[in-house]
This record gives structure tokens, C-alpha cells and sequence, in this order.
């Protein structure tokens, strides 16, 4: 297994039109978008552009947009529902299945497992009208990614030169990737409960992203050995030509995950802690006598589930709670009762 740094417009080209389509989006302001793009986005409904990278049958990112949709264009109409079903029933969620996956299953018809006639029906044909879209936004898209390119490729450098001198849990801390890599136990884990053994990974792909605000990563599976693809979120570049980040930039609450996280003494007590000040770390395992590995699990459950927010101050990263995710934690719980009603 090797961790590679790829610079690819795979992912943010899907990430940013299911912003766009998204009814809460992260980013406002998209050069030459107009209401009928986003009406024909918003069409297929916002989580179906993020299950777009999954679909294609690429041995690593693209290297360009055009590539990619080329790509999506080649995939046989009789792979699609099957490709989805795989990666989206048969991958383990843990416990709680996370809202993603929760608004995925409900699109396409994936209840329970059973499959839609109806929806199924859509992909008699290769993938015409969302490719369509995809090609009405790709100019859009290209032209600003043109204009973060310098940005992305010194961050591509960086990450290429920690990949070169640490192991895999400090790539994974120093990049902020939201996963923990268990190398003595040979396991990848994210807070929402997913588990690889890295025996079954070939290749970890890091790929620079702008608009992975909801800190979303994949993983192959119509390949073995798996491909593990983690956008990582470079969340203070400049954006270009107008676009800019709305208020709700980086706050996609998953209620159960974040009840999860709070249903912890040893979490709470953290939040209790840093909610009187900042705190780095180290403090926060001195006044709670914790061993550093058990304060590191539990942070990383906090960030997942978007409680805290890390600011650096000199050599050190101070942690804070993020009061605009408790705000939202309302909402969202409403949002996700309501829809099983």
C-alpha cells in the first residue's frame, strides 16, 4: 500500500454542483450561473452529484474535468444501479447510517435494499441528461479551478513533502483528513463507524479540494485492490471570480452523529473544558488525566461530528467549540424527523 498526492478537478467539479443544487449550499456567487442550471442540478437532487466519483472506472483521478466525464460517459448503463448499490448498501456505515447515505438510499429508491423499477428505469440509457449538466457547469467550474490552481498545487507539494517523512496517523493529523489510520491494528476508521482493513488498500489518493465542505472521501469497490480517495478541505484560499463561502460554509450536521459524540462523558467533559477557553490538546489531556491517544480518538469524534473548531496560535492548535454547529443541530434534527414521517 503507498499514499499518493494527485491534483485532480474529479471530485470538486461533483462537490460543487451538488452545492449548487443543494437548498443549503456552502458557496454562492458561481461565475455565468444561471436559475435554469441550477434547476436542472437540482433536478437529480444534490446527493446524486456527490455519488458521480464513484461511478467512474479511473485507476486514479482525472487529470482534467474532460477526462472525467469521459470517463462517466464510458460506464455501461447496466453498471450504474448495480455500482450504486454496492457502494452505498453494501459498505458499512456502522450504527448510524450517515445523512448522506440516509438521503441517497431515499433518491434512488434503495430502501431496505430493494431497488426502484422506476428510478432503475431512468438508466436504460447511458447517462445522457446528467452528463448534460455536468457540461453546462464544466466551463463555469474549469474557470475558477484555473484560478485556484497555484493554491492547490502548494498544497499538493506540502502534502507530498509530509507524506514522504511521517507515518500514516500523523498524514492523517497534520492534513486534518477525518479518518484515524491504526497501523498496529491495520485498520482505517471514520467517526461515522466505516472500517478498512488496510490489507485490502492499494493506494490512498490525497487529492487538494476546495469545495469538500462536507468532508466527504471514497473508497472503490469495483477494484481490488481498493482505492482509498480522501479530498482533504483547504478551507482559507481566496476564491476567484466572485465566488465566496455563505454562512453555512462547512456546517452539514449529521444529528445522529453528532448525538452519538455527545453521548459520551469524556466528551462532554472536553466540550465543557474548552467552551471557558481554547484549549490545545495537551491541556486538555493534563486536566482530564488522559493518555494522548484516548484524547486524539475522542477529538477526532468532536471534529467529525463538526463540534469544535482548531484554530493555530504559534506551534500549537487551540481547540474551541463551534457554536454555529450546536445551532444547527435544531434544525437538522427537524429536517431528519420530519422526513420519516
Amino acid at each position: 500500500m503507498h499514499v499518493e498526492v494527485v491534483l485532480s478537478p474529479q471530485f470538486d467539479l461533483c462537490f460543487g454542483l451538488a452545492d449548487l443544487a443543494s437548498l443549503n449550499p456552502h458557496f454562492a456567487g458561481w461565475p455565468g450561473v444561471d436559475d435554469s442550471l441550477v434547476a436542472e442540478a437540482r433536478a437529480f437532487g444534490w446527493v446524486f452529484w456527490l455519488g458521480l466519483p464513484d461511478l467512474a472506472d479511473l485507476s486514479q483521478p482525472a487529470t482534467t474535468s474532460a477526462d472525467f466525464v469521459h470517463a462517466l460517459a464510458a460506464v455501461p448503463p447496466k453498471e450504474i444501479v448495480p455500482r450504486l448499490h454496492r457502494s452505498l448498501i453494501q459498505q458499512p456505515t456502522g450504527r448510524f447510517a450517515s445523512a448522506q447515505s440516509r438521503q441517497w438510499l431515499h433518491f434512488i429508491g434503495f430502501e431496505d435494499g430493494a431497488p426502484d423499477p422506476s428510478w432503475a428505469a431512468r438508466w436504460d440509457e447511458p447517462m445522457d441528461a446528467p452528463i448534460a449538466v455536468l457540461n453546462a457547469f464544466r466551463p463555469r467550474f474549469d474557470e475558477v479551478w484555473e484560478g485556484l490552481r497555484p493554491e492547490l498545487e502548494r498544497s499538493a507539494a506540502k502534502a507530498t513533502e509530509i507524506v514522504n517523512r511521517s507515518d500514516l496517523q500523523s498524514i492523517a493529523a497534520e492534513l486534518d483528513l477525518g479518518v484515524e489510520f491504526d497501523e498496529r491494528g491495520q485498520m482505517m476508521r471514520t467517526a461515522r463507524g466505516y472500517k478498512l482493513p488496510l490489507a485490502d488498500v492499494g493506494t490512498i489518493f490525497l487529492v487538494p479540494s476546495v469545495f469538500n465542505s462536507r468532508r466527504l472521501k471514497t473508497v472503490t469497490e469495483q477494484t481490488r485492490p481498493r482505492s482509498v480517495y480522501i479530498p482533504y478541505l483547504l478551507e482559507d484560499v481566496d476564491l476567484p471570480g466572485g465566488l465566496r463561502r455563505t454562512a453555512d460554509f462547512g456546517i452539514d450536521i449529521d444529528p445522529w452523529l453528532v448525538c452519538r459524540a455527545l453521548g459520551n462523558p469524556t466528551r462532554q467533559a472536553i466540550l465543557q473544558l474548552i467552551a471557558d477557553r481554547p484549549q490545545p490538546a495537551f491541556e486538555i489531556q493534563q486536566a482530564l488525566e488522559l493518555s494522548k491517544a484516548n484524547v486524539s480518538h475522542h477529538i477526532f469524534q468532536l471534529r467529525e461530528a463538526g463540534l469544535i473548531a482548531e484554530k493555530r496560535v504559534g506551534r500549537t492548535v487551540e481547540l474551541a467549540v463551534r457554536p454555529q454547529s450546536l445551532r444547527g443541530l435544531s434544525r437538522a434534527l427537524t429536517r431528519e424527523l420530519g422526513r420519516r414521517r
